[in-house]
């Protein structure tokens, strides 16, 4: 429904039960209906991780370059880096693996938010962390990220001792 056209019969029921059901107001249930999804702009590949050449921080600051054309800068931002130790990651990335990532990779269906970069973290730690906190288990961590279950064990661990303070 376009939100200046007035909605059909079934539309209105649809909403008034959702409305009733959730009790929340009509401004609310169309702010929820309309609110921008995460799009292929605000989310990566997960596969560009599971390259053995590069780190994590090497691979993304690569995909961001090459395949997203992004400047430092903005790659600074998505992965709460400073932007002046990216050069170095891109140069050393760029001579460790000269090819780009596969187009493919836009089309995959497996893909992380760069928001989960907003911690102290490296970034595999967050990566980690953040497909924990979705339930995944650590075997099922490594295998996503094409590593050992004792390395995904003790990422979790660095992850918790560095936001919590504690050890799991």
């Amino acid at each position: 429904m376009n939100t200046n056209q007035t909605p059909n019969p079934i539309e209105q029921t649809f909403r008034a039960n959702l409305r009733e059901t959730y009790n929340i107001t009509e401004e609310q249930l169309t702010q929820l209906l309309y609110q921008q999804q995460p799009t292929l702009t605000t989310t990566f590949p997960l596969s560009i991780l599971r390259t053995s050449e590069l780190s994590s921080l090497e691979a993304l600051v690569k995909y961001l370059r090459e395949n997203k054309k992004q400047s430092y800068d903005e790659i600074g931002r998505l992965l709460n880096r400073n932007p002046r130790t990216l050069t170095n990651t891109y140069h050393n990335a760029r001579r460790k693996k000269p090819q780009t990532f596969a187009t493919q990779t836009e089309f995959e269906t497996q893909r992380l938010s760069y928001t989960i970069f907003q911690q102290p973290l490296s970034i595999l730690e967050s990566v980690a962390y953040h497909l924990h906190t979705q339930h995944f288990t650590n075997a099922q961590i490594a295998r996503t990220l094409n590593l050992n279950q004792r390395t995904i064990w003790t990422l979790l661990k660095r992850a918790s001792q560095k936001l919590h303070g504690v050890d799991t």
